[in-house]
């Protein structure tokens, strides 16, 4: 079965790669794929399976990599690069801008060569008693003509992708953002300390205090677990009171 690179607009795989390309398949870590995912623009994917998700080598800057040849990623790496796939998508949108304007094209050729039909018609026009009816229409048209040339010049086409790819941007480093957040979260419950937890009090009491008081502290705080209904004081307890008392 063929690999695919997931990364939009990239054709490279398994079978039809460029030369030194290596496909890396996404990590089963929850976090880390989501970052993959995000990063590349691929977040329809994040709720389905990771099998068969591949990212190539093209996407992975060099301090990625923790060999020189570029076989192995280091395990904090995230595709990052997609410059080869920015020169593309500019120069398709170099080709789409320049033959986009059909509307334009037709009208300069209808300009450059009037035919003998479109004479008679303005004749006829400027004949009759609906003159001014026909000069409103025709006024109108070339206005409405001229608003839809202008929203489609290709300097607002150009804003208008700009635009588009600054919202993309902000979306992705939104769910980014998320992602991160969840992260921080389960590092910090998983660090978390109970403070109230008596092998603390003891490790405490330990590195602080002499051993013999240590010890008493130590002590109550076993004779608190315990029930009310008899105690027995073991046999340090015992021996210290007595050494204290003949002291």
């Amino acid at each position: 079965m063929v690999n695919l690179c997931i990364v939009k607009e990239c054709n490279n795989s398994s079978a039809l790669t460029k030369k030194k390309c290596i496909m890396f398949k996404s990590p089963k870590d929850e976090l880390r794929r989501k970052n993959w995912l995000i990063n590349c623009g691929r977040q329809d994917l994040l709720e389905k399976s990771t099998v068969r998700r591949f990212v190539c080598s093209d996407h992975f800057e060099d301090k990625m990599y923790s060999n020189p040849d570029r076989t192995v990623l280091l395990p904090t790496a995230v595709p990052t690069d997609f410059s080869l796939i920015f020169k593309e998508h500019v120069c398709s949108n170099c080709v789409d801008t320049s033959i986009s304007d059909p509307l334009l094209f037709n009208n300069s050729v209808a300009t450059r060569t009037p035919t003998k039909q479109n004479e008679s018609i303005s004749i006829s026009c400027s004949l009759s008693p609906s003159s001014s009816y026909s000069a409103d229409c025709s006024i109108s048209s070339s206005t409405q003509t001229t608003q839809i040339l202008s929203l489609h010049t290709p300097r607002k086409k150009k804003y208008i992708s700009e635009l588009q790819e600054i919202k993309d941007k902000y979306k992705q480093l939104e769910q980014k953002m998320n992602a991160l957040s969840e992260e921080v979260a389960m590092k910090n419950s998983a660090n978390a300390i109970d403070v109230t937890s008596v092998e603390l009090f003891n490790r405490v009491v330990e590195a602080h205090l002499p051993p013999n008081l240590c010890m008493v502290l130590k002590q109550y705080v076993e004779m608190g677990k315990r029930k009310p209904q008899g105690y027995r004081y073991s046999s340090q307890i015992k021996r210290l009171a007595l050494e204290s008392i003949e002291s």
